[in-house]
Protein backbone atom coordinates (compact mmCIF):
# COMPACT_ATOMS: atom_id res chain seq x y z
CA UNK A 1 0.00 0.00 0.00
CA UNK A 2 2.88 2.42 1.01
CA UNK A 3 4.41 1.61 -2.46
CA UNK A 4 1.07 2.65 -4.37
CA UNK A 5 0.74 5.91 -2.73
CA UNK A 6 4.29 7.28 -2.78
CA UNK A 7 3.86 6.07 -6.50
CA UNK A 8 0.95 9.10 -6.62
CA UNK A 9 3.71 11.91 -6.42
CA UNK A 10 2.63 13.01 -2.96
CA UNK A 11 -0.72 14.04 -3.43
CA UNK A 12 -1.81 11.46 -0.81
CA UNK A 13 -0.53 10.84 2.15
CA UNK A 14 -1.39 9.04 5.40
CA UNK A 15 -0.67 9.93 9.28
CA UNK A 16 -2.59 7.96 12.32
CA UNK A 17 -4.76 9.99 14.36
CA UNK A 18 -6.40 8.76 17.24
CA UNK A 19 -10.15 10.34 15.97
CA UNK A 20 -12.06 7.97 17.94
CA UNK A 21 -10.75 8.88 21.73
CA UNK A 22 -13.39 11.93 23.08
CA UNK A 23 -16.02 11.70 20.36
CA UNK A 24 -18.82 10.20 21.37
CA UNK A 25 -19.71 9.08 17.95
CA UNK A 26 -16.48 7.99 16.64
CA UNK A 27 -16.43 6.28 19.74
CA UNK A 28 -19.79 4.05 19.29
CA UNK A 29 -18.60 3.46 15.37
CA UNK A 30 -15.62 1.85 16.71
CA UNK A 31 -17.29 -0.12 19.22
CA UNK A 32 -19.31 -1.14 16.69
CA UNK A 33 -16.50 -2.20 14.64
CA UNK A 34 -14.44 -3.92 16.94
CA UNK A 35 -18.34 -6.33 17.66
CA UNK A 36 -18.19 -6.87 13.70
CA UNK A 37 -14.91 -8.01 13.29
CA UNK A 38 -15.24 -10.53 16.57
CA UNK A 39 -18.54 -11.39 15.52
CA UNK A 40 -18.86 -11.68 11.75
CA UNK A 41 -21.96 -12.23 9.83
CA UNK A 42 -25.42 -11.62 11.28
CA UNK A 43 -24.44 -8.85 13.12
CA UNK A 44 -26.83 -5.76 12.89
CA UNK A 45 -25.99 -2.43 13.84
CA UNK A 46 -29.20 -0.74 15.31
CA UNK A 47 -30.45 2.20 12.95
CA UNK A 48 -31.11 5.58 14.39
CA UNK A 49 -34.45 7.35 15.06
CA UNK A 50 -33.89 9.82 11.99
CA UNK A 51 -32.83 6.56 9.83
CA UNK A 52 -35.95 5.40 10.29
CA UNK A 53 -38.79 7.65 10.11
CA UNK A 54 -37.09 8.76 7.21
CA UNK A 55 -37.13 5.37 5.38
CA UNK A 56 -40.95 4.86 6.59
CA UNK A 57 -42.13 8.23 5.38
CA UNK A 58 -40.19 7.99 2.14
CA UNK A 59 -42.14 4.27 1.74
CA UNK A 60 -45.62 5.43 3.12
CA UNK A 61 -45.43 8.21 0.74
CA UNK A 62 -44.84 6.15 -1.92
CA UNK A 63 -47.53 2.90 -1.22
CA UNK A 64 -49.99 6.38 -0.94
CA UNK A 65 -48.98 7.26 -4.66
CA UNK A 66 -49.30 4.15 -5.96
CA UNK A 67 -52.84 3.79 -4.22
CA UNK A 68 -53.40 7.16 -5.13
CA UNK A 69 -53.05 5.90 -9.12
CA UNK A 70 -54.54 2.58 -9.06
CA UNK A 71 -57.54 4.11 -8.12
CA UNK A 72 -60.56 4.31 -9.74
CA UNK A 73 -61.98 7.37 -7.97
CA UNK A 74 -60.99 10.42 -7.16
CA UNK A 75 -60.56 11.55 -11.06
CA UNK A 76 -61.15 15.19 -10.62
CA UNK A 77 -58.47 15.53 -7.62
CA UNK A 78 -55.58 13.91 -10.07
CA UNK A 79 -56.19 17.04 -12.16
CA UNK A 80 -55.66 19.30 -9.69
CA UNK A 81 -53.29 16.92 -7.46
CA UNK A 82 -51.16 14.55 -9.57
CA UNK A 83 -49.19 13.10 -7.26
CA UNK A 84 -49.55 13.09 -3.35
CA UNK A 85 -47.65 15.21 -1.14
CA UNK A 86 -47.91 16.00 2.64
CA UNK A 87 -46.58 19.56 1.67
CA UNK A 88 -49.78 20.09 -0.02
CA UNK A 89 -52.39 18.99 3.12
CA UNK A 90 -54.52 22.14 3.23
CA UNK A 91 -57.50 22.40 6.02
CA UNK A 92 -59.00 24.75 3.95
CA UNK A 93 -62.73 23.59 3.30
CA UNK A 94 -62.83 26.13 -0.62
CA UNK A 95 -60.13 24.16 -1.95
CA UNK A 96 -61.47 20.47 -0.10
CA UNK A 97 -64.80 21.05 -1.81
CA UNK A 98 -63.25 22.18 -5.52
CA UNK A 99 -61.32 18.95 -5.76
CA UNK A 100 -63.52 16.39 -4.42
CA UNK A 101 -66.85 18.55 -5.69
CA UNK A 102 -68.49 17.59 -2.19
CA UNK A 103 -70.04 20.76 0.21
CA UNK A 104 -73.36 22.42 -0.55
CA UNK A 105 -73.91 22.71 -4.13
CA UNK A 106 -76.61 22.08 -6.29
CA UNK A 107 -75.32 18.93 -8.20
CA UNK A 108 -74.05 17.28 -4.72
CA UNK A 109 -77.29 17.84 -3.07
CA UNK A 110 -79.59 16.53 -6.11
CA UNK A 111 -77.15 13.53 -6.23
CA UNK A 112 -78.36 12.67 -2.42
CA UNK A 113 -82.69 13.96 -3.32
CA UNK A 114 -82.15 17.23 -1.12
CA UNK A 115 -82.68 19.13 -4.09
CA UNK A 116 -84.87 19.23 -7.05
CA UNK A 117 -82.10 19.34 -10.01
CA UNK A 118 -78.50 19.82 -10.20
CA UNK A 119 -78.66 22.57 -12.93
CA UNK A 120 -77.99 26.12 -11.36
CA UNK A 121 -80.25 29.21 -12.93
CA UNK A 122 -78.01 29.81 -15.85
CA UNK A 123 -78.34 26.06 -17.21
CA UNK A 124 -75.35 24.80 -15.91
CA UNK A 125 -74.40 21.94 -13.69
CA UNK A 126 -74.33 23.74 -10.29
CA UNK A 127 -71.01 22.17 -8.49
CA UNK A 128 -67.75 23.86 -7.13
CA UNK A 129 -65.87 23.87 -10.49
CA UNK A 130 -68.92 26.53 -11.70
CA UNK A 131 -68.63 28.57 -8.64
CA UNK A 132 -64.92 28.64 -8.22
CA UNK A 133 -64.20 28.91 -11.93
CA UNK A 134 -67.01 31.41 -12.73
CA UNK A 135 -65.75 34.75 -11.12
CA UNK A 136 -69.43 36.17 -11.89
CA UNK A 137 -70.84 33.58 -9.64
CA UNK A 138 -68.63 33.66 -7.05
CA UNK A 139 -68.82 37.60 -6.28
CA UNK A 140 -73.36 36.42 -6.39
CA UNK A 141 -71.72 33.31 -3.77
CA UNK A 142 -69.76 35.25 -1.58
CA UNK A 143 -72.02 38.35 -1.26
CA UNK A 144 -74.89 35.57 -0.22
CA UNK A 145 -72.84 33.66 2.01
CA UNK A 146 -73.73 34.47 5.49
Amino acid sequence: MKEKLSSVGGYVSLSWVKAHTGNPENETENHFAKLATEIGNGFEIPASHFFLKKNIKRDLLNEWNLSWWDSETGKRGKDFLPTTDLELLTLNKYLVYLVTRHGSFIAYLHRFDIYYTSLCLCGIIGDAGLIFLNVDLQRIFILQSP
